[in-house]
């Protein structure tokens, strides 16, 4: 289960699929800044009508919301590869 309530985390998205009108679940590596590597895989969901601006094998801060059992992404900003 993704433990981040309501923090940022650096992700590696590898795969997203659509669930409901303008919702996508994404599936993600998630990154540690303390040991320098990809350390777990999560998914989580986020709204939108399209899936546009997610790409597989990009990086990506985000914000998620503090719900553990329906972990939602509220902001999304794509970055350089960490690793």
């Amino acid at each position: 289960m993704l433990s981040v309530k309501g923090q940022a985390a650096f992700i590696r998205v590898f795969g997203y699929s659509f669930k409901d009108e303008g919702e996508w679940e994404i599936l993600f590596d998630l990154f540690s800044e303390k040991e320098n590597k990809l350390v777990s895989k999560h998914f989580a969901y986020y709204r939108s009508p399209t899936i546009e601006p997610i790409h597989r094998h990009s990086w990506y801060v985000v914000a998620f919301n503090d719900d553990p059992r329906y972990p939602l992404i509220e902001t999304l900003d794509k970055i350089a590869a960490l690793c």
